[in-house]
């Protein structure tokens, strides 16, 4: 999806009103029917016919119950995760749900899945150069969305492993032992002065394992 221009449209009109959120592929040129149409209905609610000719369709369409006002996200495009590669990643301002969805070729999403938790008062996604999404909160919960507070969530997968485990173990204050952990098995660490890790240790093993939740899921990283 390197290159698209993808965007949420959190509609028109009163959001406790009848109406549609959508998330469309912009295209050079394309008429994505606003504000002849919202999502795939003609506007205003209520309109029984109107010109849709050469209107092009959002990839997906929401209606109130689902979203009020839709953050259109990003397209995961890291190397962490081979299993979210092309997986467009939305969610809903006011009831904090957010989605994981694949678009096929036409622009259209062909599978969708909710994630866990939901994020109140989401507010935007960003990703750092190192391919990996995050998700960002402005306030401490429901309330308090103008206190200057917000939180960063991170996106985890069944098969993210950790880039890079630092481990440093001490005897008193001096540094006995240092490892990187890069890819999940069984390691032994032995102490950088050469002698045992403690009295009688013939060695200690750590084990690095996947992360074993079974969705993808959002989990806090600075609140």
């Amino acid at each position: 999806m390197t290159g698209e221009l993808w965007a949420g449209d959190v509609g028109q009109g009163n959001p406790n009103t009848t109406g549609y959120e959508e998330i469309s592929r912009i295209t050079k040129g394309g008429n994505m029917g606003w504000p002849v149409m919202e999502g795939a209905h003609c506007y205003p609610p209520g309109t029984a016919t109107c010109n849709s000719a050469g209107m092009i369709a959002p990839a997906q369409e929401l209606t109130r119950t689902q979203s009020n006002a839709v953050i259109g996200g990003m397209f995961f495009s890291g190397n962490a995760s081979a299993a979210l590669n092309d997986v467009y990643f939305y969610g809903d301002n006011a009831s904090g749900r957010l989605w994981g969805a694949r678009a096929d070729r036409g622009g259209a999403f062909t599978e969708t899945q909710q994630l866990t938790p939901t994020v109140a008062n989401l507010s935007s996604f960003g990703m750092d150069s190192r391919g990996r999404l995050f998700a960002l909160r402005l306030g401490t919960g429901t309330t308090n969305i103008a206190s200057n507070t917000g939180a960063v969530m991170i996106l985890e997968s069944p098969d993210m492993v950790p880039s890079a485990i630092r481990s440093t173990y001490r005897n008193g204050s001096r540094p006995i032992a240092r490892s990187d952990l890069m890819n999940p098995g069984k390691y032994s660490l032995r102490s950088l002065d050469g002698r045992g890790v403690g009295p009688g240790s013939r060695g200690v093993f750590i084990a690095v394992e996947k992360n074993s939740t079974a969705t993808p899921r959002l989990v806090p990283l600075l609140d």
